[in-house]
């Protein structure tokens, strides 16, 4: 069933608790559920969905009512559809601890087929129909290829913009979450499931760089903190994420954007239950800024390190190895850094630093494919 991260929806721990037996689990005959839909106790909100999406969906195909009860409610002998973080589960080497996020297994327990259900759209559902519903036995354990999945078709803004009920907003969040989807596509409202690199509570989460040592609070005392421009003078933002930057060699710097992050963590981990715990948080370069630091000590390193994108990694290899100590499930996310040397010669980033890729968006076009001589200069990054 995955860690406590991950998406259940539709996902179904199939068991009997009838003696062994080479019959088929039988699900619904005749209009009349035979089985029962279990989970814990204190279930998990995606526990809770999937729970409710397999009693609509089995309900449809059989024309049955299945109930939902809780794993001490069941009746002894009763046959079982345990879903989610269960005592059963657990007890047949199914402990959610086993799991990566949003991975999961089917497994049936003493007693191999796809029912066919499809969820077209927040409206439209397409199900067969099973009077006479048998579990054969079909059992799977898979997980996505991408922890990240989102795909930007505006739905949200124009539900809310069309003055459509709440209802409406609520049935598109769970199509989204049936079919894997996650991601926030507007600043409000939040989908149940924002998942992997989307799942951030931080602000700003990009151009953060500054964010992590407040200018407000520290340039009128210590403009050393911030990063000197070629001509010598150091300046403060133009705008929030806009021109500005960090004096990277100051050890000062590095211990206060290091607490600033820690205390981002902290602060999220007792404030939200353990699934909604983010576990990427952005440290990125501002907007708009032709380089880093070029103070004396900022221009040393990057002659060491033999490109300004080492003196940025060799600053944050720091942050995220003290990161790590405290919270070794977390992932430093960054762009890259778009200068006229990119990738540094000597210092590699730590692998829980993720570089998101950024292109240059005034030379390239999104449009045309990489291999298109407009081009040349993006494909020469992934080449």
């Amino acid at each position: 069933m995955g860690k406590v991260t991950s998406i259940l929806s539709a996902i179904m721990l199939m068991a009997s608790s009838m003696a062994a037996t080479a019959a088929p689990m039988r699900l619904a005959s005749g209009g009349k559920a035979l089985a029962k839909i279990v989970i814990s106790e204190k279930p998990g909100r995606f526990d809770g969905f999937a729970a409710e999406d397999l009693q609509k969906y089995l309900g449809r195909m059989a024309g049955a009512e299945f109930c939902i009860v809780n794993e001490s409610e069941l009746p002894k002998g009763a046959t079982a559809i345990y879903v989610g973080s269960t005592h059963f589960a657990a007890k047949n080497g199914m402990g959610t601890d086993k799991f990566g996020k949003e991975e999961w297994q089917i497994k049936s327990v003493d007693d191999k087929n796809h029912f066919g259900c499809y969820a077209l759209t927040w409206d439209q559902d397409a199900f067969p129909n099973v009077p006479e519903l048998v579990y054969d036995g079909f059992e799977e354990q898979r997980k996505p290829s991408f922890s990240s999945r989102m795909i930007f078709d505006n739905q949200p803004g124009k539900i809310r913009g069309a003055g459509c009920p709440q209802e409406v907003l609520n049935a598109y969040y769970r199509w989204i979450l049936r079919n894997g989807i996650g991601g926030r596509q507007n600043a409000n409202p939040v989908p149940y499931y924002l998942g992997g690199v989307f799942n951030m509570t931080q602000q700003p989460q990009y151009h953060s760089m500054c964010s992590f040592v407040p200018e407000e609070k520290y340039f009128k005392e210590h403009p050393e903190y911030y990063w000197m421009q070629e001509d010598g003078s150091r300046r403060a933002s133009l705008a929030p994420g806009f021109y500005g930057g960090l004096c990277l060699s100051n050890p000062d710097v590095l211990r206060i954007a290091t607490e600033t992050m820690l205390g981002l963590i902290k602060k999220d981990r007792e404030k939200l239950p353990q699934e909604d715990w983010p576990t990427v948080y952005d440290f990125s370069r501002m907007d708009a800024v032709p380089y880093f630091c070029k103070c004396p000590d900022c221009r040393k390193i990057e002659e060491e390190e033999g490109s300004q994108a080492g003196l940025f990694y060799r600053f944050l290899n720091k942050m995220s190895a003290s990161v790590r100590k405290e919270y070794p499930d977390v992932i430093i996310r960054t762009f890259s850094t778009n200068f006229v040397s990119d990738k540094p010669d000597r210092t590699i980033p730590m692998d829980n630093i993720l570089i998101w890729v950024t292109d240059n968006f005034m030379k390239t076009d999104c449009f045309r494919p990489l291999t298109h001589k407009i081009n040349d200069a993006e494909r020469k990054e992934f080449c």
